[in-house]
This record gives C-alpha cells, sequence and structure tokens, in this order.
C-alpha cells in the first residue's frame, strides 16, 4: 500500500503554507483586538487595521451625550473637531479617534481614543 504524504507533494506543502499566511493576514486586519496606541498617526492606525470602511469629522458635543463617542468625554473639549474612523468587523464595530491642533491640518492629527461595540448596538 502506497500512502501519500505531504512531502511527496510539494506543491501542497506550499499551497498549505501560502493560504495558512493569507488566512492569518486576513484574520489580523479584521481582529478588534490589535493593538493601537495614544499618539498613533493615521499611516500607523492603517498599517495596523487597514483601511476604514467610512470616515468622517464629528464635533465633541457639549454637554452629556450617549453611544460610541461618549468615549471622548473628558479628553478634548466641547465644540472641538475630532476625524472619526470606524472599522466594521465580523459583528463588531470599532472606532478610531483623532485629534490636533485644528491650525496643523490633518495630517498632524493623532489618535486619542478607540473603542469596539456589538455592530447591532442601538443608542
Amino acid at each position: 500500500m502506497n500512502a501519500h504524504y505531504p512531502m511527496k507533494h510539494p506543491h501542497f506543502v506550499h499551497l498549505l503554507a501560502i493560504s495558512t499566511m493569507l488566512i492569518a493576514g486576513c484574520l489580523r486586519a479584521q481582529s478588534p483586538q490589535v493593538e493601537l496606541e495614544v499618539g498613533f498617526t493615521h499611516q500607523e492606525v492603517r498599517d495596523a487595521l487597514g483601511e476604514p470602511n467610512e470616515t468622517q469629522e464629528i464635533v465633541v458635543p457639549d454637554g452629556p451625550f450617549f453611544g460610541p463617542q461618549e468615549t471622548l468625554s473628558g479628553l478634548v473639549p466641547a465644540g472641538s473637531l475630532v476625524e472619526e474612523w470606524r472599522y466594521e468587523l465580523n459583528d463588531e464595530v470599532r472606532y478610531v479617534w483623532f485629534y490636533g491642533d485644528p491650525t496643523a491640518g490633518k495630517d498632524a492629527r493623532k489618535l486619542i481614543a478607540t473603542t469596539t461595540v456589538p455592530r447591532d448596538a442601538i443608542y
């Protein structure tokens, strides 16, 4: 009886190795567990998470508010312009916020906070 072992099929071994790396790369890009640090630049966040699904600029409200943006409470003054990136993951949404000197332009903004919420959360 002639058994088939992976080493007798080098193309299979290469295909398996490449497939494993691709799957691992996709999971990393979609993982909400990717560590981001306060002070990251736009490019550092892109390198860690890829391109966001959505971006927008928001004004931090004055007074109490709720929803994912509540994370910003106390981090920046009310009325501040904050850039929000949204990543749609499997069953979660990850929000990433950037803030910086308004006169320095968008590229000078740095990461100030991030949070992950269930995709179906209602606020």
